[in-house]
């Protein structure tokens, strides 16, 4: 892949192939935020093959981080969307409060 760029649907493949340990490896040495991306992506693209190597990420054109930065923020969202409906819980510990 040496001076190479990857292609939206490169991208996607990797991401489709993201696993619990690529996701593991991104959360280690209290990485956060983009690094945990990037670092879970290069970790997969490696595993799928995708990558020779070099971090995959150093392969994907500045203009399409955002894209790649949504789309692994749609792969790893762990939690549900919250309903707009009001919750059945009630505010306060106290009865009839």
């Amino acid at each position: 892949m040496s001076g190479e760029w990857m292609t939206r649907e490169q991208i996607d493949e990797v991401i489709a192939g993201l696993s619990a340990a690529d996701l593991i490896a991104g959360t280690g040495e209290g990485r956060k935020d983009a690094a945990v991306a990037g670092t879970a992506f290069d970790s997969a693209a490696h595993r799928l093959g995708l990558s020779n190597g070099s971090p995959a990420t150093e392969h994907v054109r500045a203009a399409d981080f955002g894209y790649l930065a949504e789309k692994i923020g749609e792969a790893i969202n762990v939690d549900s969307p919250k309903s707009d409906l009001p919750s059945d819980s009630p505010d306060s510990v106290e009865p009839g409060a």
